[in-house]
C-alpha cells in the first residue's frame, strides 16, 4: 500500500519465502514525491533499483536466483514515477542482520535519484543501479561511501566517491572523470567497467580491491586510470578485441597483477616518444602480463622486486616500444624475471634507464629472455641494457662489472655528436639509451647537454685522470682507479679522431658546435684550443 505522494520513503519489514515467491514491499509516507495509484513489489532476494534517465522512473526489477548464483527477469515490473522537479528520492535498504531473506529500512541515506546533482550520500546494501548524472548539468555527483554492490548504467557527469570500504562499484559506460578520494581501507571494494571508458579514472589513496576495467565490452579502454598510491589487481580487456588505448599510472607499488589481454595501441610514426603506456611510480613487487603486443613504452620508476615464483614482466607478444626500470632487477624465484615473445629493430630494454644510480643495478642470477635467447647482463647490440656508469660511454658498451671497461672509446664519438642534436635524435639513433642522453653526455655537470661539453667528452676520452681533475665527483662510478687511456690530444690528433669517427652527415653539426664553442671562450687557452682544432677540421 502507498501513501500520498512519497519522497524519503524506508522499507518496512517483508519476508522472502521460497525462491520466486514475490517480497512485497510496504512504503511508509514521508513527504510527496511518488505516484499514489501503484503498488510496488521485490520478487526473489536479489534486489536492483535501476534509473532510467530518459522517463525519470525508477524501477524495482525481478531476479530469480538458482544455487549456483544465476539470475533472470521476471515478466512482471513494477514502477515508481519521479517528478524530476521535486529533488532526489532517498533510499535506504539493508539486509537483516538475523536473517538474509529478509530486508529491513535504516536511518543512513541512499541516494537513489542521483541524477541530480550535489547529492551526497552513503550506499550500503544490495545491488542499486543508477544513472550518475545529467549530461546536460556540469556538476558533479558526491557519494559519502559505498559499503555495498553499486552499478551506474552509465556516468554522465563527474563522480566523487569519498571512500569505497566494501563492494564492488560497476558501471557499463563512464564518459565523465571519476575520483575515489579513500580507498585505503583494509577490504576496499572493487571497481568493474564493462563498457566505453575514455575518461580519467583517479584513486587517491591506495587500492586494495581490483580494478576490472573494459570487461566484457564493446569498446576498448581509452581512458587512464590513475592510483595515488599503491596497487593491487588490474585486468583491462579480458573479452575485448582491437587495441588498447588508455594509460595506468601507479603513484607507488604495484603489489598485485596488472594483466591487459589487449594488443597496446600503435602510436603516431611522427610521434618519437609517446607517454608510457603504463607507470609504475615505484616498485613492481607483483606482475605485469600483457597477453599481446606492446606498442608504448612500459616504465617503472624503482625496480623489479617481485621475490615470489612467476616472471614479473612477460610479453606475450611482440615488444615495438620499450621496457624501462629505474631501479634494479632483483634475482627471483623464477628463471626469468623479464620475458619478452620477440622484440623489433626499434624496440630496447634499459634496466637502471634514467643512469642516475650508480654501480651494478641488474643482480647477479637475474634473467631476461627475449625470444628464446636469455641474457644476463648488459647486450648492446641486442638492445637489452643495463646503463653504464661512464661519462661518455654513448653507446652503453662499457661492462658494468668490469672496472677495466669504464672508459669511452673511439665508438663512443659518432654517438656523443648525436646526442648533441638533442634527446629525441640521440634516442631515434639508438632506443633505449634516451632516458641516460643527459647522464652520459652531459660530461662537465651542469645540468645541460651542449658545446661546452665537447671539450669535457674530449679530456674525458684522452685523459681520464685529467678529467677526474678538472671535474670531481662529476662521474659517479665507484671502484675505478684512474684506469683511463691517454691518447694524443694535440689538436690535429683531436681534428683526425673527429674525422675518422663522425658520420659524415654529421660533421657539420658538429664543426658548428665547435665553432659555438670557440665564440663562447673567445680569448681563453681553450677557446684557442678549439680553434686550431676547426682549422684542421675545416
Amino acid at each position: 500500500m502507498v501513501g500520498q505522494r512519497l519522497a524519503v520513503f524506508i522499507l518496512a519489514a517483508a519476508s522472502a519465502a521460497a525462491l520466486g515467491d514475490p517480497l512485497v514491499v510496504r512504503f511508509v509516507q514521508r513527504n510527496p514525491n511518488l505516484d499514489p495509484n501503484s503498488d510496488y513489489y521485490i520478487y526473489g532476494t536479489r534486489v536492483t533499483i535501476f534509473h532510467g534517465y530518459a522517463d525519470q522512473q525508477f524501477q524495482f526489477e525481478c531476479y530469480y536466483v538458482d544455487p549456483n548464483g544465476n539470475y533472470s527477469h521476471p515478466a512482471d515490473i513494477s514502477s515508481i514515477a519521479v517528478d524530476p522537479n521535486a529533488g532526489p528520492v532517498r533510499l535506504t535498504v539493508l539486509p537483516d542482520p538475523n536473517d538474509p531473506n529478509r530486508l529491513w529500512g535504516a536511518s543512513d541515506v541512499l541516494a537513489m535519484n542521483l541524477a541530480n546533482s550535489g547529492v551526497t550520500c552513503r550506499v550500503e546494501g544490495f545491488n542499486i543501479v543508477s544513472a550518475l548524472g545529467d549530461p546536460n548539468d556540469p556538476n558533479a555527483v558526491q557519494i559519502d561511501e559505498i559499503a555495498g554492490d553499486f552499478h551506474a548504467g552509465y556516468i554522465a557527469n563527474d563522480v566523487v566517491i569519498a571512500k569505497l570500504t566494501s563492494g564492488c562499484f560497476s558501471a557499463f559506460n563512464v564518459y565523465a572523470n571519476l575520483t575515489l578520494t579513500d580507498t585505503t581501507s583494509p577490504h576496499a571494494g572493487s571497481i568493474d567497467f564493462s563498457g566505453s571508458c575514455p575518461s580519467t579514472i583517479t584513486i587517491g589513496g591506495s587500492m586494495t580491491g581490483d580494478v576490472l576495467l573494459a570487461h566484457g565490452c564493446y569498446q576498448v579502454f581509452s581512458g587512464t586510470l590513475s592510483v595515488g598510491q599503491d596497487a593491487h589487481n588490474i585486468t583491462i580487456g579480458s573479452t575485448c578485441s582491437g587495441d588498447m588505448l588508455g594509460r595506468v599510472l601507479i603513484g607507488r607499488d604495484l603489489l598485485g597483477g596488472l594483466v591487459c589481454h589487449q594488443s597496446v595501441a600503435q602510436v603516431d610514426p611522427n610521434q618519437p616518444d609517446p607517454e608510457p603506456v603504463i607507470v609504475i611510480g615505484r616498485n613492481l613487487v607483483g606482475t605485469v602480463n600483457l597477453m599481446s603486443d606492446l606498442h608504448r613504452a612500459l616504465e617503472i620508476h624503482g625496480g623489479v622486486t617481485r621475490e615470489e615464483r612467476g616472471t614479473a614482466i612477460d610479453v606475450f607478444g611482440s615488444l615495438t616500444s620499450q621496457v624501462r626500470v629505474n631501479g634494479v632487477l632483483v634475482d627471483g624465484p623464477s628463471n626469468y624475471e623479464i620475458d619478452i615473445g620477440n622484440m623489433s629493430s626499434t624496440a630496447a630494454i634499459a634496466i637502471d634507464w634514467d643512469g642516475y644510480q650508480p654501480g651494478d643495478d641488474w643482480q647477479a642470477g637475474a634473467l631476461i629472455r627475449v625470444g628464446q635467447t636469455a641474457y644476463w647482463g648488459n647486450d648492446p647490440n641486442a638492445r637489452v641494457y643495463e646503463i653504464t656508469c661512464p661519462k661518455g660511454d654513448l653507446n652503453n658498451s662499457a661492462d658494468p662489472r668490469d672496472p677495466n671497461t669504464w672508459n669511452p672509446d673511439f665508438d663512443d664519438i659518432n654517438p656523443f655528436v648525436v646526442a648533441l642534436s638533442g634527446q629525441a635524435e640521440y634516442e631515434a639513433a639508438f632506443p633505449g639509451l634516451g632516458g641516460s642522453w643527459q647522464y652520459h653526455a652531459d660530461c662537465n655537470c651542469d645540468s645541460n647537454v651542449d658545446f661546452d661539453d665537447i671539450d669535457a667528452f674530449v679530456l674525458r676520452l684522452t685523459d681520464a685522470d685529467g678529467y677526474y681533475v678538472a671535474y670531481p665527483g662529476c662521474e659517479l662510478c665507484e671502484g675505478q682507479d684512474n684506469l683511463g687511456q691517454s691518447l694524443p690530444n694535440d689538436p690535429a690528433s683531436i681534428a683526425r679522431l673527429f674525422r675518422t669517427y663522425v658520420a659524415p652527415e654529421r660533421l657539420p653539426g658538429f664543426i658548428a658546435h665547435a665553432r659555438e664553442f670557440v665564440r663562447h671562450h673567445a680569448g681563453t687557452p681553450r677557446g684557442q684550443y678549439w680553434a686550431a682544432v676547426l682549422r684542421h677540421l675545416e
